[in-house]
């Protein structure tokens, strides 16, 4: 059986040093001792630079890396709820925490928007606490549904409409469950919290194998207007183990595409040909 990649093993030493100081960076000769034992330099050379290629690390300085903080504004939909959990849980708890709103995801299926949804994902022990941090210190007078998912599937379905929720047709809902793929396409806030990028609900879309999610997808990958990041769109497709599946999906929509993510697909085609004739990489 094969064990971590070089990219899952980089990716634990950030996450094991994070709780200490999310902003101390790590060094390159720091990760290579960690590494050398299993892969060679050029591979954990080429490995960090593919991360930082995705946004998921940023260089500091020579020859140090650590994880990259967005700069972008938190969505006004998404702010209560990110305001909340930032004030009111440690920062550990926040570093394997992931939001987004799925309200957007909602509009393009048949049914549209009932009510605004958003995404609460977290590490399983931690779903519980969430729940009731939510519900008890919510902001304002109008309380969202708050529902709590063991299962991601579940989470999944009753996020993009394909399951219902127990709550009034027309109320807010908050709906919490267990965290999938904490790095790929995810946007690192202050205190650690993250926040899912388009490219990285594209591939939960895609991961769900169910054809209203399939449509949604669809939508969004041929918009124009979508302005995805092919690199952080492969990159969640990776790491939920799908990427041969959403290569189908973009050569069955390629007359479609924007050029930008046409271009970057033919690239990365041209990429697992020459990966088939000279091995995997690692």
């Amino acid at each position: 059986m094969a064990g971590p990649t070089a990219r899952t093993l980089i990716l634990r030493l950030f996450q094991q040093g994070a709780p200490r100081d999310p902003d101390e960076p790590i060094s390159f000769s720091t990760i290579l001792e960690a590494l050398s034992s299993q892969y060679s330099k050029g591979t954990i050379s080429a490995r960090l630079s593919e991360l930082v290629d995705e946004g998921i690390l940023e260089r500091r300085g020579r020859g140090a890396y650590r994880l990259t903080y967005s700069k972008e504004p938190v969505p006004e939909r998404l702010a209560p709820l990110v305001e909340l959990l930032m004030s009111e849980l440690p920062p550990r708890t926040l570093q394997g925490t992931v939001v987004w709103d799925a309200t957007p995801v909602l509009a393009d299926s048949e049914d549209g928007v009932m009510a605004p949804v958003q995404v609460l994902e977290t590490e399983r022990f931690t779903g519980g606490q969430m729940a009731r941090t939510v519900l008890d210190r919510w902001p304002g007078d109008t309380i969202p549904h708050v529902e709590e998912f063991q299962d991601r599937d579940e989470l999944l379905d009753a996020a993009l409409g394909a399951a219902p929720v127990n709550a009034p047709t027309n109320k807010p809902r908050i709906l919490v469950g267990p965290v999938e793929g904490l790095y790929a396409a995810t946007r690192l806030r202050p205190k650690g919290i993250r926040m899912a990028s388009p490219e990285r609900i594209l591939a939960d879309l895609l991961w769900r194998d169910d054809p209203t999610a399939g449509e949604i997808a669809a939508v969004r990958l041929t918009s124009p207007s979508a302005s995805l990041d092919p690199a952080q769109l492969f990159a969640a497709a990776e790491e939920r183990k799908i990427l041969p599946d959403l290569f189908a999906v973009l050569t069955s929509l390629r007359e479609r595409l924007p050029s930008a993510l046409e271009h970057a697909y033919t690239e990365r085609l041209h990429g697992a040909a020459r990966t088939a004739t000279e091995g995997p990489r690692t």
